[in-house]
């Protein structure tokens, strides 16, 4: 039996790379009030790990309501399971230890040598040979730059109109510095902490980016990766993540074709494929890279970006196409979103309100329109992930 966690402390337990590592409060409570977020993307039959009573009630209505059938399980139980699998969000040490502290036999676990091998796999520094392998495909001078001095992260910020600085490793979205050619005291103590923290800092030029995407992926472990959909998502202004639409593969196609980019793109997914097992030979499970479509404003046309960074764990883009999957109705699409609010008390007059304004209809278990919180809310919820449905037109 599978068994699935939402532990979204996995890139920034990978950058501490510690079992004594403590997410800070914000990635805490996330992972408290979208706990369940897995009930969507899991299969039949297979379980989630939450611990409180509201949830068994709420996963009980939506198998009910969506014609699953999801099981729940605590932390406190699961050791009397026979042959488990654990999924989590990522893989780390610090997600090791805390199965191992609920009496989960080691043995069944990733062992240190394999997290080693998969945090080196996850970093950044890993775009560059993955663009290396990419060189078959047309990329207009993109580059990722591997930097381990500060002098050289001064000169290259120096040298770009405008540059963006990456931790190797951290949470989605997290980690940048974003340059504007001047080298100030605060970029310089930036990046002295993260060459002496993480051994180094990951560079690239910034590109007039007009679309994030993603392709979506899985690895069995021995080398062989699927292709498993493409995402079309959105991020705020530094980068971190916004939401996913959820278009159909042929809507997804015709967005590409209005750049001039889908010929391109295709190539860059059977590339992958040809030479996935060079980078993630032994990872099992979900994975993505994301990408951009960028303007030209020498020739007023637009470019694939084919490797901005590698996501090796389950991500938003895998979510969104299953909800498109086995939610959305036919001739519905949708947008999932997820959402911060200072106070429970902000978070719950919104929920209220879509309620009222979006209301929701299902038919034969599947979301015609309106909106639908994915995960329950209690009286001190922060975080929500909201899906929007609306009658395409």
């Amino acid at each position: 039996m599978k068994i699935h966690i939402f532990n979204p402390d996995a890139d920034l337990a990978l950058a501490d790379n510690r079992e004594s590592y403590i997410a800070p409060a914000p990635v805490r409570q996330m992972a408290r009030d979208l706990a369940l977020l897995p009930f969507w993307y899991a299969g039949e039959g297979e379980s989630v790990k939450a611990d409180t009573p509201f949830d068994r009630s709420w996963v009980e209505q939506m198998n009910q309501t969506f014609h699953r059938q999801v099981c729940l399980v605590t932390s406190s139980t699961w050791s009397s399971f026979r042959e488990v699998e654990f999924v989590p969000w990522g893989w780390s040490v610090v997600e090791r230890k805390r199965l191992i502290d609920t009496g989960v036999d080691k043995a069944d676990l990733p062992t240190d040598e394999a997290l080693g091998v998969y945090r080196q796999a996850a970093s950044r520094f890993k775009v560059v040979d993955w663009l290396a392998d990419l060189s078959g495909v047309d990329l207009y001078g993109v580059e990722s730059r591997n930097l381990y001095e500060e002098e050289s992260c001064r000169r290259y910020v120096e040298a770009q109109a405008a540059s963006v600085l990456k931790a190797p490793w951290s949470g989605s979205g997290k980690g940048l510095k974003w340059c504007q050619g001047v080298f100030t005291p605060s970029i310089a103590g930036w990046c002295r902490r993260l060459l002496r923290e993480q051994g180094g800092v990951v560079a690239s030029p910034v590109y007039d980016k007009r679309e994030d995407l993603a392709l979506e992926f899985s690895a069995d472990g021995g080398g062989n990766v699927r292709f498993e959909g493409y995402s079309l998502f959105t991020t705020h202004t530094g980068g971190a993540y916004a939401g996913n639409e959820l278009v159909s593969d042929e809507d997804f196609q015709r967005r590409m074709n209005r750049y001039g980019v889908w010929e391109a793109l295709e190539n860059v997914r059977c590339r992958i494929q040809e030479v996935a097992s060079r980078h993630i030979a032994s990872y099992r499970g979900k994975w993505g890279i994301d990408m951009m479509v960028c303007a030209d404003t020498l020739s007023d046309g637009y470019w694939l970006h084919p490797c901005v960074e590698v996501n090796l764990r389950m991500n938003m883009g895998i979510l969104a196409g299953a909800l498109r999957q086995r939610l959305l109705a036919p001739g519905s699409t949708g947008r999932l979103l997820v959402e911060y609010f200072p106070d429970s008390a902000s978070l719950y007059q919104r929920h209220r309100w879509d309620e009222a304004h979006n209301p929701l209809r299902v038919e034969q278990g599947r979301v015609v329109e309106g909106y639908l919180s994915l995960c329950p809310l209690t009286s001190g919820s922060r975080y929500r992930a909201a899906l929007y449905t609306y009658i395409y037109r």
